[in-house]
């Protein structure tokens, strides 16, 4: 069998199959039509060219089903020949290497089905079992090819060949071609179409060729990077390391750290609690666990993506309702505070890495680059060594007497003093360290030094982020 998938390479399917589909499977009449939009974004997804039918000679549509565990396609395409096929490949990657093929075909045997896989490299495919697929029906009607079957979403041997497409978006790459031979004769060029979308195969939706449904999973991914990365970071270091800086300054009627601070984080709140909605939406409800590492992986994003909101959501709440400066519970506040907001910048890290990982060569965003991932962990790392130089910085500096934490007002709206009590018992052990040696001897902690520090870390979040988002858009 020869074909061209829209891709610079002309791929060779392997002209032997696993032949089912015969007997009470095969049948010569659908019931409805294919082209119809009955229930296309309601009951079935499928791919809307009705208006451009020049360039559908060959489509396809899913109709999933969860309570089984299964998706139904629909394929059809153009008889090319006396012996042709049409085909559709599921792959992760946007081109046809490592994709999973799926072909119904008319040959000298009859109607027939079969699985192929794609090679990462070359052009020699080979012929695979029909795994987890059930209810084949082919027929030739009008010059068409026609054919249904039942693709389980995933499967419980361990066959890593065998996608899991249960809440997962991969990309569908379609074909019409000869079959048997491979000579080439016959072959339609106007036959061949590559669509360029990620789809989640367990969800209904009408897309138009060419369109990325994955839209909302690239928007969920930037606003969290945006949130934790951008945000986030720069204001809990803010909040952990500048509290003593230009100590005679306000900014909206409050110091100026807190007031970066509390920006920072506000914003990050607003773009995470819409993160979450987002996804929630995408995927219609909370992802289930199911068979195979790609769901696992997904699932324990998902976990910890409601732990990070809820951490998140509980902090700020927390400050709303915190104590008065020297009173019993501010130092509990103050550890609870930033054990929770540390938490939770960890965690999404955390959480963000398990997003962008490339596990057994699958990424969540088809077409993401796998070095996206080690971005992150050198933002992790330049983060990491960012604070111990603000700690080292903070700690050649004798800070007894600074005023550290935003004062409230009691009843009689008396400003009452604050207190330095907060979680430096390791900073505390490092300046103890540097002040007996004499290290680092700094006129004060507005030091143009640490000026300079805060920018560098600060284009470093910036970068980051901005890189971050732009690989995640274009994936």
């Amino acid at each position: 069998m020869m074909n061209i998938w829209m891709v610079p390479a002309v791929l060779l399917l392997s002209s032997t199959y696993l032949v089912t589909g015969h007997g009470d499977d095969t049948h010569d009449e659908f019931q409805g039509d294919p082209y119809s939009d009955d229930g296309c974004g309601e009951t079935r997804g499928c791919f809307d060219c009705r208006d451009n039918l020049a360039t559908c000679k060959v489509n396809v549509a899913w109709e999933p089903n969860p309570h089984e565990g299964v998706v139904k396609f629909t394929l059809w395409g153009t008889k090319v020949a006396d012996q042709a096929h049409v085909s559709v490949g599921i792959t992760p990657t946007g081109n046809m290497a490592n994709a999973d093929v799926y072909s119904c075909i008319s040959d000298d045997t009859g109607l027939v089905m079969g699985r192929s896989r794609n090679p990462e490299t070359g052009r020699t495919t080979t012929a695979r079992p029909l795994k987890g697929v059930s209810g084949q029906e082919v027929s030739v009607m009008e010059g068409m090819i026609r054919c249904q079957f039942n693709r389980n979403m995933s499967l419980d041997d361990g066959d890593d060949e065998f996608f899991d497409i249960n809440n997962i978006s991969y990309f569908l790459i379609l074909s019409a071609g000869t079959a048997a031979g491979g000579t080439g004769q016959g072959h339609d060029v106007g036959a061949n179409r590559g669509l360029s979308a990620s789809v989640d195969l367990s969800q209904t939706f009408s897309v138009g060729a060419g369109e990325s449904m994955a839209y909302l999973m690239k928007l969920h991914g930037c606003l969290m990077i945006i949130a934790w990365i951008g945000l986030a970071s720069v204001g809990l270091t803010m909040a952990r390391f500048f509290k003593p800086m230009w100590p005679d300054s306000k900014l909206c009627d409050v110091k100026i750290w807190f007031a970066v601070h509390r920006a920072c984080m506000v914003l990050a709140l607003l773009l995470f609690v819409i993160g979450f909605i987002v996804i929630f939406v995408h995927v219609g409800g909370f992802l289930e666990l199911g068979d195979g590492t790609e769901s696992r992986r997904r699932f324990s994003h998902a976990v910890l993506g409601v732990i990070v909101t809820a951490l998140g959501v509980i902090n700020p709440i927390m400050a709303i309702f915190r104590p008065h400066p020297g009173t019993p519970k501010r130092s509990i506040f103050n550890w609870a505070h930033w054990a929770v907001g540390t938490s939770a910048l960890i965690l999404s890290f955390v959480t963000i890495g398990l997003a962008l990982v490339p596990i057994a060569e699958i990424n969540i965003l088809p077409n993401l680059q796998g070095y996206t991932f080690w971005v992150l962990i050198g933002f992790c790392v330049f983060m990491f060594v960012m604070w111990v130089i603000f700690e080292v910085v903070r700690c050649s500096t004798d800070s007894e007497g600074r005023t550290n934490d935003i004062p409230l007002s009691d009843k009689n709206d008396t400003v009452q003093a604050a207190d330095d009590t907060g979680p430096s018992l390791i900073g505390s052990a490092i300046r103890e360290f540097c002040i007996s040696r004499n290290l680092f001897v700094l006129e004060s902690e507005g030091s143009m030094l640490k000026t300079i520090l805060l920018f560098i870390f600060s284009l470093g979040a910036v970068f980051a982020t901005a890189f971050l988002i732009i690989t995640i858009a274009i994936a």
